[in-house]
């Protein structure tokens, strides 16, 4: 779920649907976007949305752990009309190899979107320019979950994520571009899970205190 105002937000779900609210208006939904993600003229069954934010006040985007593409669209015009059907239509998509993008952030001037995909890599693409495909990409984590974010630091200098044995990295996002990690957090392991289908702990969620120089908070799953 993301938040464009206090009272509006919007969420995606497993059919593939983006749908926005009003809190003000009884909770009223106010846009429905269906097959998002996934359809094609072979494919009618809608792939899931892994994470959907807020671009400005008139656009989302979007991204599926099923289909190589990040999505943006504008709320104002989300439908064009081909063949007598009526299908979605997005502002711009964004491509790239890995199919299984779990989780996004913009950059604090949202001139820069980092995309997380399971497994290891964070990608970063460009909005403000023609290029579709990611400009640069972090390396050096390993994931065994898609329920470790990725946050971004308060003046967009630095990337923070989970990964697995209960740890984090940091990148810096200063050019020249470095692609390893210059930072490894590491935590005890509270627990042991005696389940024999639970692999590693990972850091499932965190936050930048507002001294960006300081490390960020984290909390896991």
């Amino acid at each position: 779920m993301s938040v464009c105002y206090v009272d509006v937000f919007c969420g995606g779900s497993q059919d593939g649907k983006l749908r926005v609210w009003d809190a003000r208006n009884f909770n009223r939904l106010v846009q429905d976007i269906p097959k998002t993600h996934g359809y094609s003229k072979t494919r009618t069954i809608g792939m899931g949305l892994s994470c959907v934010i807020y671009l400005n006040s008139n656009s989302i985007i979007t991204c599926s752990t099923d289909d190589c593409e990040i999505k943006v669209w504008d709320l104002r015009k989300t439908f064009r009309c081909a063949h007598r059907n009526v299908k979605p239509l997005p502002l711009k998509k964004y491509y790239c190899s890995n199919p299984m993008l779990i989780d996004m952030q913009l950059n604090p001037q949202s001139s820069l979107l980092y995309a997380s995909v399971y497994g290891s890599d964070i990608l970063c693409f460009s909005l403000n320019s023609t290029q579709r495909t990611p400009i640069h990409q972090y390396t050096g984590r390993h994931l065994n979950s898609m329920y470790s974010k990725i946050s971004i630091s308060h003046d967009g200098k630095y990337i923070f994520s989970g990964c697995s044995q209960n740890s984090g990295v940091i990148w810096t996002t200063k050019l020249p571009h470095i692609k390893e990690p210059i930072f490894e957090l590491n935590r005890k392991v509270k627990y042991k899970p005696t389940y024999s289908y639970v692999f590693d702990q990972e850091l499932g969620v965190s936050d930048w205190c507002s001294d960006s120089r300081t490390h960020p908070k984290s909390s896991g799953e």
